[in-house]
């Protein structure tokens, strides 16, 4: 599963080396709709598929191939190309702040720019 700024293309030198050793692979889209649509729109896909399975995902696909591989026996690998491995029903980003941005510039004493990036995460 390719990250957020990227396509299934980027796979496509890989498809091609695992095709030729008789490998099965596919590169699904990803919708890029937020982790749990993109979690669930993987598992749905998974499911159309023979097993057994082997996911890789970069950057942000490694999320989602944790979410979409939770409970799937058929899955024997995770594999994670320069991506996020959080345990299966962890948040993302693994990094998020822990309170809520300010809801009134006048309650608190930040900058009007740490506001705007606070508030648009």
């Amino acid at each position: 599963m390719h990250g957020a700024f990227a396509d299934a293309s980027g796979w496509s030198r890989v498809i091609t080396h695992l095709t030729r050793e008789g490998h099965t692979v596919v590169a699904p889209p990803n919708p890029l709709r937020g982790v749990h649509a993109d979690s669930a729109y993987l598992a749905a896909f998974l499911a159309t598929l023979q097993g057994p399975l082997v996911l890789v995902g970069h950057s942000y696909g490694g999320v989602l191939i944790t979410n979409a591989a939770h409970g799937d026996v058929r899955v024997r690998a995770l594999v994670y190309v320069a991506a996020f491995a959080p345990d299966a029903g962890r948040p993302y980003p693994p990094c998020r702040r822990s309170s809520p941005a300010p809801s009134s510039p006048r309650q608190h004493s930040t900058s009007a720019s740490t506001r705007k990036a606070w508030t648009a995460m």
